[in-house]
Order: structure tokens, then sequence, then C-alpha cells
């Protein structure tokens, strides 16, 4: 084996061990800064509680309080439409009239024969009380009015039904049918809407239905960001078997007439207030449980961890129960901690909010640490 061969061999060899002393080079320089490193910094804000509303959030859609199909009550063909689609009718206003065909004389004759069986039930009476006729013959006459009365009616009803009239003040939704349109008996002819109240329909979980009752008051916003002031008019006495949520009715009585009646609108029902801190959903640690957590600093700058419940979220941040009333929040650095674990603490101060930005120093640190 010539020299340069031997050479060769000798510098694999010592790449070789230099290569395999590389880990514990790293864990002697990991050491060493982790001897020189310094305690972890965490950023701390001192929050307050405060006294807040308790709200209830609710989406639903708007409707009206009334929604009825009308639909014919007898047959024929349509002679003549009064009101159409989006018109305002009062009640008793007519909507829509059947033509009467032959029911005009019908109506003559059902009266005639009323007339003569009248007369003959009072004729058969006389002769009934002098003896001349028996009572199962007067009986069949009285039998005879009686029809023939029915009969009379029947073709008032009929008539009457031919003129289709609002059974409560509101506007046409819809109409079914043109004039000269041949309906039957439970053809559908027009769609009525109550809107002097409207109705909000939406649900509520299992755990916030008790804080409802009737007669609370309700604010409701619309998908143009109007406001309407509601009350609870129905809270469902059973939940939904599927969803376990029970159903909520809000009755509202409006100043002006609402064109968007089936949109969705959402309402808030204050039921009280609570103490509370309103903070970043940022500063939440997470349990393995799923527990909601968070951490503070006492007055000996050691981690404190409270248990907290979310009482209510806003699109800026959420409000939480659980921690004292004065508390030194940690905002920044809280997942590289543990509680009982004394650290160097970073105030936080609105006006110098370039302290905020040290975040890559706290996780730059962290890591030095290998927590």
């Amino acid at each position: 084996m010539n020299k340069s061969m031997w050479v060769a061999i000798a510098l694999s060899i010592g790449l070789l061990a230099w290569v395999l002393s590389g880990p514990e080079r790293q864990v002697e320089q990991v050491v060493g800064s982790d001897e020189a490193s310094s305690m972890m910094k965490v950023q701390v804000e001192q929050v307050e509680a405060q006294s807040v509303d308790t709200i209830i959030k609710i989406q639903g859609e708007l409707l009206p309080s009334r929604s009825v199909t009308l639909r014919a009550e007898t047959h024929g063909r349509v002679s003549e439409i009064d009101i159409d689609k989006s018109d305002t009718a009062k009640v008793g206003q007519s909507i829509l009239a059947i033509a009467l065909d032959d029911r005009g004389a019908r109506l003559e004759g059902a009266k005639a024969e009323l007339l003569k069986a009248e007369s003959d039930l009072e004729a058969n009476r006389k002769l009934f009380k002098r003896g001349l006729l028996s009572s199962s013959q007067l009986k069949q006459d009285e039998a005879d009015y009686a029809a023939a009365k029915a009969q009379l009616s029947q073709i008032k009803n009929e008539i009457d039904h031919t003129q289709v009239r609002a059974p409560f003040s509101g506007i046409i939704d819809d109409r079914f049918v043109e004039v000269g349109d041949y309906v039957q008996s439970g053809d559908q002819l027009a769609r009525l809407l109550d809107v002097s109240t409207l109705k909000m329909t939406g649900w509520v979980p299992q755990q916030k239905a008790d804080a409802l009752q009737n007669g609370q008051l309700v604010t409701t916003r619309l998908v143009n960001d109007d406001l309407l002031t509601g009350v609870i008019s129905y809270v469902a006495p059973q939940a939904n078997v599927e969803t376990r949520a029970f159903k909520v009715e809000v009755t509202i009585v409006p100043e002006d007439q609402i064109k968007l009646l089936g949109s969705s609108v959402s309402a808030e029902i204050v039921t009280g207030q609570q103490v509370a801190h309103f903070l970043s959903p940022s500063v939440i640690s997470l349990g393995a449980d799923g527990s909601l957590s968070v951490k503070t600093v006492n007055a000996e700058n050691k981690v404190t961890s409270y248990p907290v419940k979310v009482l209510q979220s806003e699109s800026n941040g959420i409000w939480l129960t659980g921690l004292p009333q004065v508390s030194r929040v940690i905002t920044m650095g809280h997942g590289f901690v543990l509680e009982g674990q004394e650290v160097e603490v970073m105030e936080f101060n609105s006006e110098q909010a370039a302290v905020t930005s040290d975040q890559s120093n706290i996780n730059t640190e962290s890591e030095s640490t290998g927590v």
C-alpha cells in the first residue's frame, strides 16, 4: 500500500472521530449556555376586574307575527282580483272573487222552497190540532221545513265563500291565481302576512336557557344594522331532542314597515352583571383535560396559575372570570414558564409599547434554556 493511501485512511479516521464527538461538544455548549443564561423573561400587564353585563347572544330569523295561506272554500272561476302582491289589506277587505255562476238562481230556488215548506207546515199544524192530520205527517212536514232551511243556509254560505276576504290586516306576500283560473275547494289563492308585530325566532344552548324568561328586554340587530327593541314572548319548555337547545321567540313592535322579513337577525339579552377581566385570548393556557387557565406573577415574581371561565367574547377580546381583583397577567412568555417558577418581569406600559416587540428575545432565551 503506497504512502498516499495511508494518508487518505488516516484522514478518514480523524474525520470520523470528529463527527462522532459532535453531540458531546454540542451538549457541552448547551450546558455552558444554560449556566450562563439569565432568568426567564416574561411580559406582564396589570389588569383590574370590572363589572360587566352578562349577555346571551342569539342568532335567528325575522318573521311576521302571523302568516296564513288563503285557500278556496268553494269551486269556480276567479272573476276579479281586488288586491295585488305587496298591497296592504285591512281586516274584512275583499282580496278576490269567484264567479257566482248558477248560485244566484239556486239561492232564489232555496228561498221559494223554504217559503212553501213553511206555509205547508203552518197549515198542517192547524189540521193536526183539529184531529184531521196524523202526527207522522206533521213530523214529515217539520222535516221538510228544516231541510229547506238548511238548503238556503248552505247556498248562502257558498255565495259568501265566493268573496275571499282578509281575516286580519296585513300585506299580500304572494298571489297564486289570475283572473280566469278555475279553482277547487282547498286550492291556494294568496298568502297574507301580519306585520303589525314581528317575531324573531332563535335557539339558546341548554346551559343558558334557565336565565331567560318572558318579558325580558331584547335588543335585535338586522342585517342592515338597524336596531329594534323587543321582549321575550316564549321560551320552549322542552329542548330540541337533537341539539339540546331551547327555542326562543321575541316579539317586536316596529315603528315603520320592515322590508327584511325572513332575513337573519341577531339579538342580545342582558341577564345580569358579573365581575370579570377583559383580556386577549392569547393569554389563555389550555390544559390536557380541556380546562382553561391564565398565568400571573405574584409579588415575589413567581408564576401562579388560575383556572378561568369565558364569560363572553367580543371582537377585540374576551371577558374571563376566576382571577383576583387585581392581577399581573403574563401576556408574553406564559407558554414557557411553569407554576411556582421565578421569572424576570418586564412590565407592560402602553406608553412604552416598544416592550411588546420583545417577543423574539423571549423565544430565543426559551430555546437556549431548552424549555
